[in-house]
């Protein structure tokens, strides 16, 4: 959305806020929960047609995509995207994974690439997070941005098959910060911002500060794998550091002019040569 629409959008939430305070919440929320982008582009497409089969997985939640290369491969490694993303964003590192022999699995958020639902949060994610788990079994799962946070929530909830080892690619800690940089972009006011607060507690059954990364990663105890740049305004090196200090057997890596989309040869050698050290 661009930032003119955004501050439009944001100037009528506070208006209605102000003759109708729950329903100008429902509707920030949704916003917050519904991604802009996200779906197929015909290059996205053309390179997830390599995939040597596709399926869809199911939950009471809907369904989701899920690629698959290599089905006969060594080791099989899932791989989860962020925000307004797709499985396409993994071309390079899959690529190079294959080299290896390993068995690489990408699904789709829900509400991303082709995947169905026109709403995403942690909790829908973690839920099909668990789904791709229980299908595919994974040795090990890397995730991205949200994709890494939702990895986190659902091995701190989840009872089902944990990988052997993980890695946490620019991972933002607080469902907070992502809601007062929401909040900012569409200039909300400090009023509605609260109202929206609530409105999560009535959605979700929890407060926003429950939504904590770095509180899930107090379960944690597999080996891990986390990588920041320093210049991400998306998720700080303070968080990245945090989960290092917080996950008992983990390696700390820290980028520089990546950004968060954390695209680059350095990291994915990190990750082909974190998971080849496993015997």
């Amino acid at each position: 959305m661009k930032n003119s629409l955004a501050r439009l959008v944001g100037a009528y939430y506070n208006m209605l806020g102000l003759i109708a305070r729950e329903k100008a919440a429902q509707k920030a929320f949704d916003l917050f929960c519904q991604p802009q982008i996200g779906r197929l582009t015909p290059l996205d497409q053309q390179f997830l047609a390599t995939a040597e089969c596709t399926q869809m997985l199911s939950s009471q939640s809907g369904q989701i995509k899920a690629y698959e290369w290599n089905t006969k491969g060594k080791k099989t490694i899932l791989l989860l995207h962020g925000w307004e993303s797709n499985s396409a964003r993994w071309e390079k590192l899959i690529r190079l994974l294959l080299e290896d022999d390993h068995h690489v699995v990408a699904i789709d958020a829900p509400a991303h690439g082709g995947s169905e639902g026109t709403h995403f949060n942690m909790i829908l994610y973690g839920n099909f997070i668990d789904v791709a788990h229980r299908t595919f079994q994974p040795y090990f799962t890397v995730g991205h941005s949200v994709g890494g946070g939702s990895l986190a929530y659902y091995l701190s909830h989840y009872d089902g098959p944990k990988p052997e080892r993980i890695a946490l690619l620019g991972v933002p800690s607080e469902l907070e910060q992502m809601l007062q940089y929401y909040a900012r972009i569409i200039g909300l006011g400090s009023r509605n911002v609260q109202s929206l607060r609530e409105y999560i507690i009535l959605h979700t059954g929890r407060a926003i500060r429950y939504f904590s990364v770095k509180k899930f990663c107090l379960q944690i105890k597999l080996p891990t794998l986390i990588v920041c740049d320093s210049q991400d305004t998306v998720a700080s090196s303070a968080d990245s550091e945090a989960y290092h200090k917080i996950i008992p057997v983990s390696e700390l890596v820290l980028t520089n002019g990546l950004g968060h989309s954390l695209q680059g040869a350095e990291v994915y050698q990190r990750i082909r040569t974190f998971f080849l050290n496993v015997t």
